[in-house]
């Protein structure tokens, strides 16, 4: 009895071929390969559909027949008669589907000559269901008058009965192609691919093409990989994929005080994004992007993603936090608000009914709060608090410290000489990038006071000593600076050099003042000898 199968959905056929490539037949054959090629001519023999018609290098012969009576085996042929002798090289490709169970195909081309028929057998499957193909070159020994062709031959034991098929001739090559790899979803492919060529060319040299690597993601369309061999060409498109989407979320950081609504936002930059998928704690999965809450509580999120290609995005997860009765913040109270060279001691204060008291500096890591909180730089200082006996989190409060300044400030002198007097003015310039500059102070000379002010005017002849420095407004002093300063108070001699003689010569012109040399107001013994101590030996 025969074996029956339920009816199984027609698996997609692939008619054609992928491309034929034209090679030159031998001169002496020209016209008998001609022949072969010709779409006319032909008769075609057999149940249901059959045809020859013109392809695009040659001829192909087609069958369609679905038969739902008792097993038999089905035969088709088709043949013409030859005009001319020669020998008929051709390359072929054969295609079809004759059902899935118990499968038989058989394709023979013959020649029958003088009443003797000359067969050979160009493919043969038994058993193999679903989609049959298979290609290879051959060659017709023909005479004049004698009758060529091809037969095809099928069965099977399937309930379908499905019988069809194509055979292509040419004297081109065939080609066909051979696509390697982790196939995912929708074509596509979700690692490095592979493209070979199998190329039928009965020619010397046959003609080839090398396999080809696809290594990287390709957009949407895909790329085309292409088999160049001769004046024609094959092609085939591959789609790869192997990066999983990348989703973001935009899930509020802290505690929130009303409602939330995360939005889930994927991108997929090859095959794009299928679906969005997410679970709010252990709850079931969904489909989607936008999750929304509406009461208190603490949620942890799961998403990720899925591309048409079927990469599969790590999840990620979100954490949402709603307390609508909102808890009071901490307080902060520092210990000194003014301008300080030292730690800044940060105390704070929480609500009573605060259980898990944490608090944070640059809110980078979170520790239980122990009193007060030492800030050596300026820094913010963060607070939060869990309920006592809760879940709810209070908001994060927050202080900034911003009067720490432990850095001196920069003092520079620059002297200038008076051309009239020959007194020398050194201005003293300082600078505080924090709490800014409180006074500038300096000295002259051992002995002096200390005084305070931006500007000097030494006076009195002879080499001195300036010592100068400033502090802040934090109280930050900075390191004395030491700078020698000589004052000539003495014109140029008459010779070029200072002697008894230009003593002399100041002393009658009868203007003391102008010979003062130690700034006392007084022309005296001291200023003259003053005078007689720069003569030159």
């Amino acid at each position: 009895m025969r074996k029956r199968h339920a009816f199984i959905p027609l698996l997609c056929w692939l008619i054609g071929v992928s491309s034929l490539f034209g090679v030159g037949a031998p001169a002496p054959v020209a016209l008998a390969q001609s022949q072969l090629l010709a779409a006319t001519g032909w008769t075609a023999e057999g149940p249901g559909t059959r045809a020859a018609g013109e392809a695009e290098y040659g001829v192909a012969f087609t069958y369609d027949y679905t038969e739902t009576g008792a097993y038999d085996g089905e035969t088709w042929r088709f043949y013409r008669v030859a005009e001319q002798a020669g020998d008929l090289s051709f390359n072929w490709r054969y295609n079809a589907l004759h059902s899935w169970y118990q499968v038989s195909a058989k394709v023979t081309a013959y020649v029958l000559h003088n009443g003797t028929t000359t067969e050979t057998v160009l493919y043969q499957s038994n058993g193999t269901g679903g989609d049959l193909e298979a290609l290879g070159s051959s060659t017709l020994h023909v005479a004049a008058g004698d009758t060529y062709g091809f037969r095809i031959d099928g069965s099977n034991f399937d309930s379908s009965r499905i019988f069809r098929g194509r055979l292509e001739l040419a004297t081109a090559p065939i080609i066909r192609s051979t696509v390697s790899g982790t196939a995912g979803s929708n074509g596509w492919y979700k690692s490095d691919v592979t493209v070979g060529w199998q190329v039928t060319d009965g020619s010397t040299p046959p003609a080839s093409c090398p396999p080809v690597a696809v290594t990287a993601d390709t957009p949407p369309e895909g790329t085309a990989v292409v088999c160049q061999a001769g004046a024609a060409s094959a092609s085939v498109v591959v789609k790869r994929d192997a990066t999983a989407p990348a989703t973001t979320d935009n899930a509020p950081p802290g505690w929130s005080t009303g409602n939330v609504t995360v939005q889930l936002t994927a991108v997929d930059s090859s095959s794009g994004v299928a679906a969005t998928y997410y679970k709010v704690g252990t709850g079931i999965v969904q489909t989607g992007s936008t999750v929304v809450f509406t009461t208190d509580g603490e949620y942890t999120i799961a998403y990720w993603s899925v591309d048409a290609a079927g990469n599969a995005e790590t999840p990620k997860t979100a954490v949402v936090r709603i307390q609508k009765d909102t808890l009071a913040d901490a307080t902060f109270q520092p210990d000194v608000t003014s301008w300080t060279n030292g730690d800044v001691l940060v105390s704070v204060a929480y609500p009573a009914n605060a259980g898990n008291r944490l608090v944070s500096i640059d809110n980078a890591t979170w520790t239980p709060y122990v009193e007060p909180v030492t800030v050596s730089v300026n820094s913010v200082v963060y607070a939060k608090y869990q309920e006592d006996g809760g879940t709810a989190w209070s908001g994060v409060s927050s202080y900034a410290v911003v009067n720490i300044d432990k850095q001196a400030p920069a003092t520079t002198a620059a002297a200038a000489v008076d051309p009239g007097t020959n007194y020398i003015t050194v201005q003293l310039a300082a600078s505080d990038e924090a709490s800014g500059v409180s006074d500038t102070y300096y000295k002259v000379d051992d002995g002096q006071a200390v005084q305070a002010g931006n500007s000097v005017q030494l006076r009195t002849h002879g080499a001195h000593t300036l010592i100068y420095w400033s502090v802040d407004a934090a109280g930050n002093s900075e390191t004395a600076h030491v700078m020698d300063v000589f004052v000539n108070l003495l014109p140029d001699g008459e010779s070029g050099r200072w002697s008894i003689a230009d003593v002399l010569r100041l002393v009658k012109q009868g203007a003391p003042q102008q010979m003062e040399m130690n700034d006392d107001g007084v022309f005296d013994a001291q200023d003259l000898a003053i005078m007689l101590g720069a003569i030159a030996p």
